[in-house]
């Protein structure tokens, strides 16, 4: 039984290292098989943790060193210097590294979920208000959230075409509300 002690003594202080007493779960022998949803909560937990640590991480260590390295490979010839174009467009930072993995996605998900409450909160508004709904930039919001949800940027629509689109269907509007206006009979006094 002494033996089965120390086990379960060094089980308890490997999660206290790892924090485990701060993400409040049951122990995996209480809850038994995990559904999908659990499973998930678990991990969020887990990222909100971790999330600080390792944005402090990324920024004060991995992402100046993956641009110090970049820019000894540019130095050196083993790659190509950034084009004048994009120097011009993104001004003194030309290069910024972006993290794309799940930790990644979990850090930036706390503005997604802050504009979706936002969002709510002027669409129940706008029921009594509707001016209320003039105060949110829709295109912006939408891009912002699935940038930050990882959708692919090639799935999302570029203002250009954006703009083309709407022109095209407001002039298909009013060419329905012209034939419709040509329907109505005209009355004879």
């Amino acid at each position: 039984q002494a033996h089965h002690l120390k086990l379960e003594d060094k089980r308890d202080q490997i999660r206290q290292v790892f924090l485990y007493h701060e993400l409040d779960l049951p122990r995996r022998e209480e809850v038994g098989q995990m559904t999908a949803y659990e499973v998930a909560r678990r991990l969020e937990k887990a990222y909100q943790l971790l999330g600080p640590t390792m944005a402090r991480i990324e920024d004060e260590w991995l992402s100046p060193m993956l641009l110090r390295v970049l820019n000894l490979l540019i130095r050196e010839g083993v790659t190509e210097e950034v084009p004048q174009s994009v120097r011009e467009k993104a001004g003194e930072s030309v290069l910024e590294v972006r993290y794309l993995g799940p930790l990644a996605r979990a850090q930036r998900m706390d503005r997604v979920d802050a504009i979706e409450r936002w969002v709510s909160q002027v669409l129940a508004v706008a029921e009594a208000k509707p001016e209320a709904l003039d105060l949110v930039d829709w295109d912006e919001a939408f891009r912002l959230t699935a940038r930050r949800q990882g959708v692919p940027e090639e799935l999302i629509q570029d203002d250009d075409t954006v703009a083309k689109i709407r022109q095209a269907r407001a002039q298909a509007m009013q060419e329905m509300q012209q034939d419709d206006a040509r329907a109505v009979p005209q009355r004879v006094a």
